[in-house]
């Protein structure tokens, strides 16, 4: 009876599987048994399908927005702790480059490079003192915390800034470093 129910209920197939041992799948799956890994399709269409994807655009420009800046300033100007924070700061921005109209990813994106350069720069001016510092971490992160009022976008743009915080406060600079 307990045989009739299961088949009826879909989870028997036929007189074989009460015969056959249960196989337990290795790490890694096979392809070949019931429950294991699919097979991955290297086919031409499916590497085209995704080379012309937005998804892998979004990564191609995502990494030469943080590469180039650092190239540049340590290539060109031999300045690599300079490109060390362009590149953290294009990293930051990135963020919050999200699907949206043109126009409004373009005010976004230079909003945060703005309110994050003045966020290091605050944090960097007050390094040397560690009251100042824990007073104007404390003053950013409630400010940064109310841009998530303006919703999602205003949310990543104050986790940016505050990442980049966070990143300033670990050196010591002087006022003419801070600037620069």
């Amino acid at each position: 009876h307990n045989q009739e129910v299961a088949r009826s209920a879909g989870l028997l197939r036929g007189t074989a599987d009460l015969a056959s041992p249960v196989r337990q799948c290795r790490p890694g799956g096979d392809a070949q048994r019931p429950g294991g890994d699919l097979p991955v399709d290297y086919s031409t269409k499916n590497i085209k399908k995704f080379v012309y994807s937005h998804y892998f655009y979004g990564g191609v420009r995502q990494a030469l927005g943080a590469l180039v800046p650092a190239m540049v300033l340590l290539g060109l100007f031999d300045l690599p702790v300079l490109g060390l924070a362009a590149t953290f700061g294009a990293m930051c921005v990135s963020i919050v480059d999200q699907p949206g109209p043109v126009r409004h990813r373009k005010n976004e994106m230079l909003g945060c490079a703005v309110l994050g350069a003045a966020t290091a720069g605050i944090t960097a001016l007050a390094t040397p003192y560690a009251w100042g510092l824990w007073f104007t971490v404390i003053g950013l992160c409630f400010f940064l915390s109310l841009l998530s009022v303006f919703g999602r976008k205003g949310g990543l743009i104050g986790f940016a800034c505050m990442l980049l915080m966070t990143l300033t406060m670990h050196s010591t600079f002087t006022p003419a470093q801070a600037l620069l």
